[in-house]
């Protein structure tokens, strides 16, 4: 009975590290995301844009330095293209995410197949 009531021990909460591909991730939606899922997922979407435009503005920075012209005032983040970045933001976390559910899916004729404890090992869900 003591063996029928011992709580199964789950990878994610012991700090066990996992192994499992970028596909199991994606076809696999009640598993619990690990952290780089959800940073690729929805963070770097996000903030692509700004990362580009820093790179861009030290890149161009540099290069008037470098040949001795004089640096633009207006050429920091103070005045950076806000709106425009948040909407190239929002632009890329929604094709990311429509792409995950495109591409992501299971096919129609699959069959799910619920999470499960085999020999006292937690199966994870997943389709056939």
């Amino acid at each position: 009975l003591a063996d029928a009531l011992h709580r199964p021990r789950l990878p994610c909460l012991t700090g066990e590290k996992q192994t499992r591909s970028l596909r199991s991730f994606i076809t696999d939606p009640w598993y619990e995301p690990d952290m780089s899922r959800i940073l690729l997922s929805y963070v770097l979407p996000l903030i692509l844009p700004l990362l580009l435009y820093c790179i861009w503005l030290a890149v161009h920075r540099w290069r008037r330095q470098a040949s001795g012209a004089a640096v633009p005032e207006g050429w920091g983040l103070r005045d950076a293209p806000w709106t425009w970045l948040f909407i190239g933001g929002i632009a890329l976390l929604g094709a990311s995410l429509v792409s995950l559910a495109l591409l992501g899916s299971s096919p129609p004729e699959s069959k799910y197949v619920p999470s499960s404890i085999v020999d006292g090992e937690i199966v994870p869900s997943h389709t056939e």
